[in-house]
């Protein structure tokens, strides 16, 4: 028996709930029930009779682009409903379109679009979903069908990635996060939102094999692909979370599967403060779910952030501490790769942020000098504190570089290299909004300033994947490219522009003794890299000069040629002649005078 009816109820929630309900229900002893609201009944209808399968693009191609022999970055701007990718040189200071005015509307109009985590894709958002296309001339990939989509994070290795579209309060009664197989487009597992959750919550383990969360003093790993949780330390039938109350924050190590978790309450009740309920981090192998101790930490905190460097033994942990109704900023610097847990805590005041650099070699402190803020003007000016990570001194991990005062910035933004840094202000409330300034230190930790600039009405900034280059972005529209040194290399002729963004690298994750073997060969490698771009500076009269080249070897050639059929002629000029013509010895001159006449001159 087959038969349909059409129910209609008071607004779309009550349908949606309805019709979960009611799907799969048994509607007598042989038939069940198939229930769907009519925008999902619209999309099954619209769906290809014609099955087609997911396209494929082999690694190779994805990646082809990172081989470029000019050692050029790329990025993507956006303007109106159109995208343009560049190539940037930026020693020519010139850009190369790789495709202009694409509007990638195979799914629908774009909203925004991003680049996947190793730049092997580009990903554009969609009212139903997201699509990713990749390849030399960014070929379409696949579709992803997650209506309201938000965000995507790619895992490690680019074989999995998830998707979010929404809080439970935003996107009710639909499945909020999705993880996805990349190359099949199979949902491997998705979840709801609790009221909890946050987009990032969601962790990735270094190698793509598991996945992580936290929720409701339980964390959850999951193994992939078959997204189960990882078996049970006692009972290895079964397969559990591990519980750590209060867990708030996941972080994994860079080369290890080691999580760091963060536990905590952020609004405490007066109880708990009564109970001296004090926050803890916890640094857990997986799958042993062996905990590592950390420094037992005897004060409040509300919120933290973790960062690991690449031994993955070794933490940056900034908490916000509370005391008294009044919050500091605590700096734990520590290292449990040795016998021995060691750990050193540095406490400051008036805070406004830490930016720690990618590499954990470089932190940035910037806090308040109450002393040099201009009552008149209202402008907060700000010190800011750089310090070098440095494990290899016992008891002493951080090391203060030096003070930068009187800056009116908002924040720090260190370079991949974590060698340059740029001062940024993009405070809308800022009279010195667009403020910029430049810097690096040196190899016996020193710091230079190499310029400032004012870039009006800056909404962002964002160091190039090399480190090289800084692009600055306006609310009116336009983007600039600086150097490292604060200097100007292009300034984009857009009046329209929504959106900036670089293509994303692999992260390089090198050792100490990779290091080592890079900084000794630097002469070698510098002296290479500067004849190329002398090569590219002057490739205008470097062409001048093999035209001249070409042009003068090709006359000594012709040259050559004629003199050598002049030798092969000398027996047949002998005999024509009776003479060789070359032989001095052979040549008789004979002067004729014809006639001669003898004037005098006049007296």
């Amino acid at each position: 028996m087959v038969g349909s009816c059409l129910l209609v109820f008071e607004n779309d929630d009550v349908a949606k709930n309805a019709s979960e309900r009611l799907n799969g229900q048994p509607f007598d002893g042989k038939n069940t029930m198939i229930a769907c609201t009519l925008d999902k009944y619209d999309e099954l209808i619209s769906l290809s009779d014609k099955y087609a399968p997911p396209k494929f693009i082999s690694k190779e191609e994805l990646q082809e682009w990172l081989f470029d022999k000019e050692y050029r970055e790329q990025f993507l701007v956006r303007a109106g409903d159109k995208c343009y990718n560049q190539w940037f040189d930026h020693v020519e200071r010139e850009i190369a379109p790789i495709f202009s005015g694409k509007t990638f509307e195979e799914y629908g109009p774009v909203k925004s679009t991003d680049w996947s985590k190793n730049g092997s894709y580009l990903i554009t958002f969609h009212d139903k979903g997201f699509g990713l296309w990749g390849g030399s001339n960014f070929e379409n990939c696949n579709f992803y069908n997650h209506p309201g989509v938000k965000n995507v994070e790619f895992s490690p290795n680019e074989k999995y990635l998830i998707s979010f579209n929404g809080l439970a309060i935003e996107a009710p009664n639909t499945d909020n996060f999705i993880v996805w197989n990349v190359g099949t487009v199979e949902k491997l597992r998705t979840f709801k939102a609790d009221q909890n959750d946050y987009w990032g919550n969601y962790q990735w383990s270094f190698d793509s094999s598991y996945i992580a969360n936290c929720s409701n003093d339980l964390i959850n790993i999951y193994e992939l692909p078959s997204m189960k949780k990882i078996q049970d330390n006692i009972d290895k039938n079964k397969r559990t979370s591990i519980k750590v109350k209060n867990v708030q924050k996941l972080a994994w190590a860079p080369t290890k599967n080691v999580l760091a978790a963060a536990a905590y309450t952020p609004h405490k009740t007066k109880a708990q403060k009564n109970n001296e309920q004090w926050g803890k981090i916890y640094i857990i192998d997986v799958p042993s779910r062996k905990d590592t101790k950390w420094k037992t930490i005897t004060w409040e905190f509300n919120s933290c952030k973790i960062y690991w460097d690449n031994s993955s033994h070794r933490l940056v942990v900034v908490f916000n501490k509370l005391k008294n109704k009044k919050s500091s900023t605590v700096i734990q610097v520590g290292d449990f790769g040795g016998k021995n847990l060691a750990v050193e805590e540095h406490e400051y005041q008036d805070v406004k942020c830490v930016n720690v650099d990618e590499t954990l070699k470089k932190i940035a402190v910037v806090s308040l000098d109450p002393t040099l803020k201009d009552m008149q003007g209202g402008t907060i000016r700000y010190n800011v504190d750089l310090y070098r990570v440095d494990f290899t001194t016992q008891g002493r991990f951080l090391e203060r570089i030096c003070t930068l005062p009187d800056k009116t910035l908002s924040h720090v933004l260190w370079a991949q290299n974590g060698i340059f840094f740029a001062l940024v202000n993009t405070d809308k409330m800022s009279a010195n909004i667009g403020f910029l300034e430049f810097g690096f230190i040196k190899n016996n930790n020193t710091v230079e300033i190499t310029g400032q600039q004012k870039y009006p009405y800056m909404v962002d900034a964002q160091w190039d994947p090399s480190g090289r280059c800084l692009a600055t972005i306006s609310e009116k529209g336009h983007y600039q490219i600086w150097t490292a040194y604060g200097d100007s290399l292009f300034k984009d002729k857009l009046t329209n522009l929504s959106q900036f963004s670089w293509r994303s690298k692999p992260a390089l994750l090198l050792d100490a003794q990779q290091e080592t073997e890079i900084n000794n060969k630097f002469k070698e490698l510098s002296k290479q890299h500067q004849d190329n771009d002398y090569k590219k500076l002057n490739r205008r009269i470097l062409e001048i000069e093999a035209e001249r080249k070409k042009k003068k070897d090709a006359f000594l050639e012709f040259l050559e040629s004629k003199k050598k059929q002049w030798e092969e002629s000398k027996d047949q000029r002998i005999r024509i002649l009776g003479f060789d013509e070359d032989n001095l010895s052979d040549v008789s001159y004979d002067e004729i005078i014809e006639s001669e006449e003898l004037l005098e001159g006049k007296k």
